[in-house]
């Protein structure tokens, strides 16, 4: 975990400043009225730098080597009752981006839509995974028939164009 100048920790610190107690000091800003936190520590191997019990599955290998998980349980103002467009908004352009700077990976299903061509697919599955299972679906679904936002395959992807037919 990143460290601050003066020792105290800085993911900490980006969870703090988002976090109720906030809507106090600034009660016209939005605020996350609590987290879950969940801490796990995989078995890394010292030599290879990846989980023990690495499969070499699809996922983004940041969740073989994550130690603790974060989730925001509601976001709040005091001054207003926000509506659920406004706290997605506040989630994904405030307190995801600040987050971001601490991982590496995404699950598919939690992941901002505000991520762009190239982010999406690193957090997901990491560039090398992407370009193996968009070579896969080419095989398999050469039309891309079966689509969605921020699928293997979908269009204006970085890491697509970059893989020969």
């Amino acid at each position: 975990t990143q460290k601050n100048a003066d020792g105290s920790n800085s993911w900490i610190d980006t969870l703090l400043k988002y976090w109720q107690p906030m809507c106090d000091e600034y009660p016209n800003l939005p605020c996350v009225t609590g987290y879950q936190i969940a801490a796990f520590y995989p078995a890394i191997n010292e030599t290879s730098g990846q989980g023990v019990y690495s499969t070499g599955g699809a996922i983004s290998d940041g969740f073989r080597e994550a130690s603790i998980e974060a989730f925001e349980m509601d976001v709040q103002s005091k001054n207003k009752n926000l509506t659920f467009e406004e706290k997605e908004n506040w989630l994904h352009y405030s307190l995801a981006p600040a987050m971001y700077k601490f991982s590496n990976a995404s699950y598919f299903n939690e992941a901002q839509y505000t991520l762009g061509p190239g982010h999406w697919e690193e957090r997901f599955w990491g560039k090398e995974k992407h370009c193996k299972l968009t070579q896969i679906k080419k095989k398999y679904d050469p039309d891309f028939t079966f689509a969605c936002r921020h699928c293997i395959g979908k269009s204006g992807s970085g890491v697509r164009k970059n893989i020969a037919n």
